[in-house]
């Protein structure tokens, strides 16, 4: 049995699916709390997508990538008061274990990253032209529902990737 394909971008379907999901706060789910920190980034992750294009399992992992950006910032912050390199109880150069806490946390973020689709090669086009959708969804999003619905005005050359 084979996925249902998702509405072409200039559709009718497409276009009344994002008007739908525009005016709908996306939130994060209940079983991922979320702290003071991560929810600037919380912000951010979520504007790249059209409200109607997020799925529940890709709002959770985007939660957890919010969670471990906020904490990758304040370790980064502590590691540089710290310095990367400590002088251990005999005196020698050490490195800081926060650097590793740190490569982790980033190794995290970036594989959150590809897994929403958020990468460089995915914002290009990659193969399926999910740059194109992307922007399309997003003007589509921020049209005026009082102005005329025609593609030229949806799709002007400024949304095209």
């Amino acid at each position: 049995m084979t996925k249902p394909r998702k509405p072409r971008t200039d559709s009718t379907d497409n276009i009344l699916r994002v008007f739908a999901g525009a005016d709908t706060e996306i939130a994060p789910p209940d079983h991922v709390p979320m702290t003071d920190a991560a929810w600037p980034f919380w912000h951010s992750v979520t504007g790249e997508f059209a409200a109607a294009d997020w799925t529940p399992h890709a709002l959770e992992v985007a939660a957890l990538m919010c969670l471990d950006m906020a904490a990758l910032e304040a370790e980064q912050r502590t590691l540089r008061d710290e310095g990367s390199v400590l002088t251990n109880s005999a005196g020698n150069p050490i490195m800081n274990p926060r650097v590793r806490i740190v490569a982790g946390l980033i190794s995290r973020v970036l594989a959150c990253r590809r897994s929403l689709g958020l990468t460089a090669r995915a914002k290009a086009g990659g193969t399926q032209k999910v740059a194109h959708q992307r922007a399309a969804n997003l003007a589509i999003q921020r049209l005026d529902r009082n102005d005329s619905l025609t593609f030229e005005g949806a799709f002007s050359n400024e949304t095209r990737v």
